[in-house]
């Protein structure tokens, strides 16, 4: 279904019986598959469901994704649901996420994958090897990260999530529980040094490469990066904010410095 195309059934099946290979893809704005009754992917056969550049499938009843199955998505806008679901939905199988070309994320950006229309909908289950605040993506810099509890608490939501420093307190880069996802940064990341207060971050001790890198406090006091050996590259820009600063003594390197009244200094 495309360019604006319609489908409309009571019940929908894709790979229904045994040894089959059932795939629908649903794409362009205004494009439709509409289901009165249940929507199965992967029954007995290999079901693949592809929706995106503004497609959307809706389903009356039932929405059931199983252990053969497949969800394909390209994300063009965050203004409607991709998948809109009457009644229960159950959840299994793969799913691939990526952007429409020309679509730039912002922090804070929230798509709705699948909208749970009713109240008393239940959502069970989750994608294969896809638990609840898993990254499905890293785009931009940003990491998507998905939800089984977005919207009014039913929803299958996906929202664009930089690398922030955790805690309130002082530490070191190297260790992973500073930072969100309880992972390092990596050359995909926007990282972000913004604690309500002021605080001294270590730098890293080995080599280590982020996307952007921005120091400065959301509130008061100063948060001060320390980087006394090891090296820090930044492949796009370094903004040191009014509240940031830079003590540097071993090797710093960006593509370009955004000084919004922060200090960088020799150590």
């Amino acid at each position: 279904v495309e360019n604006g195309g319609s489908v409309n059934n009571s019940i929908g099946s894709l790979g229904y019986s045994s040894g089959s290979d059932g795939t629908a893809t649903v794409t362009g704005t205004g494009s439709s598959w509409s289901n009165t009754g249940n929507l199965d992917v992967g029954i007995s056969g290999t079901g693949t469901l592809n929706i995106g550049h503004g497609g959307a499938v809706t389903v009356g009843l039932d929405l059931s994704f199983n252990s053969t199955s497949t969800l394909d998505i390209i994300l063009s806008s965050i203004s409607d649901p991709l998948l809109d679901v009457g009644g229960n939905v159950t959840l299994n199988g793969s799913l691939n996420v990526d952007l429409a070309g020309g679509l730039a994320l912002n922090e804070g950006d929230l798509f709705t994958l699948i909208d749970l229309t009713s109240l008393g909908g239940i959502r069970s289950g989750t994608f294969t090897g896809i638990g609840e605040g898993a990254n499905v993506g890293n785009f931009d810099g940003l990491n998507l990260l998905i939800s089984y509890i977005g919207g009014d608490g039913n929803d299958v939501t996906l929202s664009a999530t930089a690398i922030h420093w955790l805690p309130d307190v002082s530490g070191n880069w190297d260790s992973v529980a500073n930072w969100t996802f309880a992972d390092l940064p990596s050359a995909a990341d926007i990282v972000y040094i913004d604690p309500a207060g002021g605080l001294t971050v270590t730098g890293p001790s080995g080599p280590q490469t982020v996307n952007n890198l921005t120091i400065g406090t959301k509130v008061s006091g100063v948060a001060n990066l320390v980087q006394s050996s090891g090296q820090i590259n930044v492949n796009n820009a370094l903004t040191i904010e009014a509240r940031g600063k830079l003590q540097v003594a071993s090797v710093v390197s960006a593509g370009a410095g955004i000084f919004n009244g922060g200090v960088i200094t020799g150590q």
